[in-house]
């Protein structure tokens, strides 16, 4: 149920359910079996989404400064070609609302104290979405 499955099959997004968290339906860790990326002790919340073609995995973190009580929403985009994760957005205070990828790029709604409610875009620099 909480497993997410890239379009092509091939990569499997195991999510370990820790609860709710900001009324988001999934909060918790994740593992990729078969990838190296340094996912533990880390809280992932939805929204997760794969590109059409698999490369990419977008998905939003809650990162807690132990010096106050807010947190940072981040996007992360886990690359399976260039085995690389990206940090594509940071802000404090705010929530990620929702991913999507269009045929060139991610495309962020997020909700933050400073901003309202924007959107925010980030193009790979090399446009593989085969």
């Amino acid at each position: 149920m909480w497993d997410l499955v890239s379009p092509d099959g091939k990569i499997k997004v195991v999510r370990h359910f820790s609860g709710h968290f900001a009324s988001r339906d999934f909060a918790g860790s994740i593992d990729i079996p078969g990838w190296d990326f340094q996912t533990e002790n880390r809280l992932f919340v939805e929204p997760m989404v794969f590109s059409r073609n698999s490369r990419y995995l977008a998905a939003a973190e809650v990162v807690t400064n132990l010096g106050s009580y807010d947190s940072s929403a981040r996007v992360v985009v886990f690359d399976f070609q260039q085995k690389k994760e990206w940090f594509v957005f940071t802000d404090e205070s705010a929530s990620i609302e929702s991913l999507e990828w269009t045929a060139d790029s991610l495309q962020m709604r997020v909700v933050s104290a400073r901003l309202g409610q924007h959107e925010e875009l980030w193009t790979p620099r090399d446009f593989h979405f085969g």
